[in-house]
């Protein structure tokens, strides 16, 4: 008995089975994933993924017994991609299932075997009723099939049955009375519709096979694939316990394969000469992009001026972003074609196999990097490779460039020809480990249908990554790319008018417009926006469900609204904003993933549009938004982001699992705390970075990742600009730029050096919290006069290379305030919050901040970066 072992496979895989046809069964797979092709029900990790309904399970002697009634049937199910409640696996031809069954000595009655139920869907159901191959109770087409042995009372026979109609004299007699019998199930030859059973009584013989049963249409899935104890017939039904035996179990076949299509053992890959196999690895020998190759678009280097400087240790958005690129670029699969990793998983609530995305590595313990569906929808459609030249930019940092820009080039391979994002899910085995992101809601496409166009929710994320990458290249074949994909989504609309266009499209579309003028870009986003506010906000702003989706699309109108200088639309928005604002607590940032939520939970996401959505309403005298922009990035904002990462290695070592040990090298598991440092909260509290909810698969998922570092930008952006040859200080924080390096001593005490770097008119925003009156300037150390409009405080034109230096007190306030059910008591220095109470309990927030009340500034040395902004 073939004995390899590899981790139980409680999903299906999907792979290049066109082309490993006929190439014979294989096992070999240097990448080593979570799957087994065989059970001998001695190894401790895979009884753990059993699902066992209606039976007793013993293993006796090596091998395993089902014991239930005599009119029961009970089952040991052993492969299935478990969509919450419904175990299946996605077949692909050729495949195997076979089993050593053996009777228990003495035990005069029993009926076992192998039994598989096959199906597809409901909307695939029409015209293939045929005889007893019946309808699913949800309306889709399905037929079961047995393959046993059964003995009532001394009288024995081996069958096959078709949903319920038996077979059985096809064997010979000679099997009919063994006490020992391999069983065989296969799918043979390549219509996915033939199927055939065989039986032998040595490992050596040969097979003795049933004649072939074509069904009725090619199927899709089994569920479930699994040995059974079945129920008797007649007067054998007498209530008495059955038991029946199986050695082990074996799987064959692409279906149960997990490879990425780059392993050394490959027969398709031994078959390829050299110059075949480096353009394959070049193009993502793992996966089937619609495009394998593309016009090479190199990354834009960063341009800007370093130097040392001494500067007060208070909140530096630029380090921030530098550990935003170090997450970004760190989290990903060099593997797997460089795809990010959509989840860390380390929860000691655990997740079952009934999990929405369950993923068989996350019992490999903890913390683990995992893989879904979601893992090109985190790195493009939350925004990692969109932000990846912004981050660049403000920084200066040049870190792993070859991952931005092999997760780009993997971006536009996945564009096609039509215009339209294509993401592929062959060559993805863990593309099966579902969320809703397969079974799509928006487009209708899902995995059993169609196995490429998914996700057009991010799509829009495609055409706001090509106008980034645009205005930093300048690069012509990104512009046409633009415009073909703009071309794809108004043919799209036009064709299906009432269709929703998911949560980016307006924004890309924006985007898109802002990049090049591309005036078709604009009317579309004008068109659908126009939608989206009739379907989704009430006429004074208001609007519910999914915050970071909904405020995505304000976003979209607040930016289109500024470039077209559209009033009524940014009057619109500004309503908006004010319900959105009240619907969180503006004075730390807090903010719930859904309207109404309870108990609330801030994940990152829904915070990150809020920052440009004020400054936008802000800059266009919509009203002044300043003090929520800067009591959100020193308070929630950058709490949830993840700076140490010892805790999230201890919070692993309580997961309730397997502890499935990993083979040497395993990327999951290398290194991840470190990996993860600049990640973003995903389940965070008022006063906690990772609330314990059973949903939770660990403190971070990648799309607040992306999201946050955007944010990040968003703001440090905002920090300052230059109109109208005035330079405007909007938010002291610290940042260094061509026009002037801002010091910010806040919240140590109330005070910012301004050190010009250009001889500009200065005018610097007081923030809400401090009195105006009290605030005084010197300019190169002598007193000045300041001149007011609102909240913005000049000492008139300020000589390059002066350092003008505002200071004004500085108060403690404690307060209570409430989050729905939740309430918490916070004192602020400033607008920054220096202690929360009730703290946390798995990694409290704030918990690092009493230094800052000490009124004694701390100094560090660092290198800053000046961006060449104005050169762009």
């Amino acid at each position: 008995m073939h004995k390899n072992v590899f981790r139980f496979c409680i999903v299906s895989v999907v792979l290049f089975h066109q082309m490993l046809l006929g190439t014979g069964f294989t096992h070999a797979d240097s990448r080593q994933w979570s799957y087994y092709g065989s059970d001998d029900f001695e190894n401790d990790t895979l009884r753990a993924l059993w699902h066992v309904p209606d039976t007793e399970v013993r293993l006796v002697a090596g091998k395993i017994h089902l014991t239930n009634p005599s009119d029961v049937q009970g089952l040991l199910v052993l492969k299935g991609l478990y969509q919450v409640s419904e175990p299946r696996i996605y077949l692909y031809w050729p495949w195997a299932m076979e089993t050593e069954m053996c009777a228990p000595a003495g035990v005069e009655s029993f009926n076992g075997g192998i039994t598989l139920k096959f199906g597809v869907d409901a909307r695939e159901r029409e015209g293939v009723f045929q005889g007893n191959q019946s309808t699913t109770a949800s309306g889709g087409w399905s037929f079961r099939l047995d393959a046993g042995q059964e003995v009532i009372r001394g009288k024995a026979s081996v069958y096959y049955a078709v949903d319920g109609d038996k077979t059985s004299d096809w064997a010979g007699p000679r099997f009919h009375q063994a006490d020992r019998l391999f069983l065989r199930v296969e799918g043979v030859g390549d219509d996915r519709r033939t199927v055939r059973v065989g039986v032998k009584l040595r490992d050596t013989d040969d097979w003795s096979w049933s004649p072939p049963v074509v069904l009725a249409r090619p199927v899709k899935y089994a569920e479930p694939m699994a040995l059974y104890n079945g129920p008797l017939r007649g007067d054998a039904v007498d209530g008495d316990r059955l038991t029946v035996a199986f050695e082990s179990v074996r799987f064959e076949g692409n279906s149960f394969d997990p490879g990425v299509f780059h392993r050394d053992g490959s027969p398709y890959l031994r078959s390829l000469t050299d110059t075949q196999k480096q353009q394959l690895r070049g193009a993502g020998r793992s996966v089937q992009y619609v495009r394998q190759n593309v016009p090479e678009v190199a990354e834009s280097l960063p341009r800007g001026q370093r130097y040392q400087a001494q500067v007060p240790d208070t909140l530096d958005l630029a380090a921030r972003m530098e550990l935003s690129i170090n997450a970004i670029t760190e989290c990903v699969d060099r593997d797997a074609d460089f795809e990010a990793y959509s989840h860390v998983f380390a929860n000691p609530r655990g997740w079952t196999r009934a999990s929405v995305q369950y993923n068989p590595d996350m019992e490999r313990g903890g913390p683990v990097f995992l893989h879904d569906i979601h893992g090109y929808n985190t790195s493009i459609g939350e925004p990692w490779v969109e932000s990846l030249p912004l981050l660049r930019s403000a920084t200066g940092n040049k870190r792993n460039l070859d991952v931005s820009q092999h997760m780009f080039d993997n971006l536009r391979r996945m564009i096609g020809d039509d215009g339209l994002p294509y993401v592929p899910l062959e060559g993805r085995p863990w593309a099966c480990f579902t969320g809703w992101w397969v079974h799509d809601p928006l487009t209708g496409h899902s995995l059993d249908t169609d196995l490429s166009m998914t996700g057009q929710g991010g799509w829009g994320r495609y055409l706001s990554t090509l106008a980034v990458w645009y205005m930093a290249t300048a690069n012509p074949f990104l512009e046409r790319e633009i415009q073909l994909m703009v071309g794809a989504f108004d043919r799209l609309h036009s064709e299906h008018p009432q269709r929703p266009h998911g949560m980016s499209r307006e924004y890309g579309l924006v985007q898109a417009y802002r990049a090049t003028g591309y005036e078709p870009a604009r009317k579309l986003a004008t068109r659908l926006l126009a939608k989206t506010r009739a379907r989704q906000f009430q006429s004074n702003g208001s609007f519910s469900g999914h915050f970071h989706g909904t405020t995505m699309k304000l976003l979209a109108m607040a930016e289109l609204g500024a470039l077209t200088n559209d009033q009524e639309l940014l009057d619109f928005v500004r309503r908006s904003y004010e319900f959105a604002r009240a619907k969180g607590v503006p004075r730390i940032g807090f903010y719930p993933e859904g309207i109404d939520q309870n108990p609330p939970v801030c994940e990152s996401c829904s915070f990150t549009h809020l920052p440009k959505i004020a400054s936008v309403l802000s800059l266009a005298g919509k009203g002044d938004y300043w003090d929520d922009i800067d009591s959100l990035v020193r308070n929630q904002m950058v709490e949830n982001q993840l700076t140490e990462c010892q805790w999230i290695d201890e919070l692993s070592q309580s997961i309730p699992c397997q502890r499935l040990p990993s083979p040497p090298g395993y990327d999951g598991t290398r290194d991840v705390g470190r990996r993860l440092l600049g990640g973003f909260a995903s389940y965070a509290s008022f006063n906690d970075y990772f609330q314990l909810m059973i949903h939770a698969p660990g403190p971070i998922v990648g799309c607040c990742t992306g999201n946050g570092a955007r944010a990040l930008y968003d703001v440090w952006e905002n920090i300052l600009h230059v109109n109208n040859e005035r330079l405007y200080v909007n938010l002291l924080l610290n940042r260094a730029s061509e026009w002037a390096d801002i010091d910010s001593y806040i919240p140590y005490e109330g005070r910012v050096d301004v050190l010009m770097k250009a001889s500009l008119p200065l005018y610097i925003r007081i923030p809400g919290w401090a009195d105006e009156e009290q605030v005084s300037c010197t300019v190169g150390g002598e007193p000045q006069s300041l001149e007011k409009w609102g909240r913005y405080a000049s000492p008139g034109l300020v000589d390059g290379g002066k350092t003008a230096t505002f200071r004004f007190p500085i108060e403690e306030q404690t307060v209570r305030l409430t989050f729905g059910p939740v309430e918490g008591k916070f004192t602020f220095r400033g607008s920054t919050v220096v202690e929360v109470s009730p703290p946390g309990t798995t990694r409290p927030l704030y918990q690092d901040r009493q230094h800052y009340r000490s009124g004694k500034v701390r100094f560090k040395m660092v290198e800053r970066f000046a961006p060449d902004i104005s050169k762009d």
